[in-house]
């Protein structure tokens, strides 16, 4: 039968061995703000109308959350656009798409910097929920940290001269794996190694494509007006294959 993917944004940390009791805690919005380790399955399919949903192995993503006019917002490099947040207590809520087909996390803060709860999608007003657990951990971005990968300079290129100052590989750029707007946010303060992303197969497009593990290396990128969450990777002759911010 036909498989019918649908690609999801988030990826994720292994879910813990044991179940953490949930602790009352009270979160204000502007808590909130800041860089997250997010959790997810990779995919989620049905290989029929009335077959149940199966959900992909669990990847981990850098998300960034920051105001948004008088909303929070959360935003994950890959993804164009950004999830809305909602607090209530301690019960979080992130969520992007539309009404006819929406994708969520839905669950409780454990503590000030864990949140647990489920990946969902809801499709016509049907909601399938990933019954393992996805974790959203708080990062707190070192600018001292050591860059294992090495990449803080060239990305300091890209912010300083452009895309156009560095050697990349045309057909990544064509099919929009490069991204063309840099943000214009003033002189770069800092820069923070994070840690790698894996980069997803598009399954259902590819079927059996692998996943490619630490091919993303993620930066905070600070400038006097603003910052971002950044991704590159380069091939093994140094030319730029993946760029983009969030």
């Amino acid at each position: 039968m036909k498989r019918i993917a649908f690609i999801l944004i988030l990826l994720a940390t292994p879910a813990m061995a044991q179940d953490a009791a949930v602790e009352q805690v009270t979160v204000n919005g502007s808590s909130l703000a800041g860089i997250w380790r997010v959790s997810g399955p990779d995919y989620a399919a049905k290989t029929g109308f009335f077959s149940a949903m199966k959900w992909g192995p669990l990847h981990e993503r850098f998300c960034r959350i920051a105001p948004q006019k008088d909303d929070l917002a959360m935003f994950c490099g890959g993804h164009e656009q950004a999830a809305t947040v909602t607090a209530n207590g301690d019960h979080i809520h992130f969520a992007w798409g539309t009404m006819m087909a929406r994708i969520a996390i839905d669950g409780d803060m454990v503590s000030a910097g864990h949140m647990r709860g489920h990946f969902q999608i809801k499709l016509s007003g049907i909601k399938f929920e990933d019954p393992a657990f996805s974790d959203v951990l708080r990062v707190t971005p070192d600018p001292t940290a050591m860059d294992q990968p090495g990449k803080a300079a060239l990305l300091r290129q890209i912010f300083e001269q452009g895309l156009a100052s560095v050697p990349q590989d045309a057909a990544a750029a064509k099919q929009g794996k490069i991204a063309g707007a840099v943000p214009q946010l003033g002189a770069i303060t800092a820069i923070a190694y994070l840690g790698h992303e894996t980069k997803l197969s598009v399954l259902g497009t590819t079927p059996g494509l692998p996943d490619q593990p630490d091919f993303f290396s993620v930066y905070l990128v600070t400038f006097a007006q603003g910052e971002r969450l950044c991704g590159l990777h380069q091939r093994a002759d140094g030319v730029l294959d993946a760029f983009r911010c969030a």
